[in-house]
């Protein structure tokens, strides 16, 4: 099937459809991941690519600094709070 009907009858449950056009979910974990990268390599955009062998989509993702903000306060926590004394202990 095309990205398009995969979309639509939702086995791809990550990307949406709005006024014809479609889209990555802001939701999604591959939308953290997206702006994460975008962060950590200072880059302003990239693709986000979904192939099958009868198509593709391309979405392009703008970073979104208020999203990163946010996450990255979370991450932080997180990293502190659970991580950090496992990284401490196995050295």
């Amino acid at each position: 099937m095309t990205p398009e009907e995969g979309i639509r009858s939702k086995k791809i449950k990550y990307m949406e459809e709005i006024n014809g056009a479609f889209y990555l979910k802001k939701n999604d974990n591959y939308y953290y991941q997206v702006q994460g990268q975008l962060n950590i390599t200072g880059r302003m955009f990239c693709y986000f690519v979904v192939w099958t062998p009868l198509g593709l989509i391309v979405d392009k993702i703008q970073k979104d600094i208020a999203f990163w903000k946010k996450a990255e306060a979370k991450l932080s926590k997180f990293y502190i709070k659970h991580m950090l004394r496992h990284i401490l202990k196995s050295t």
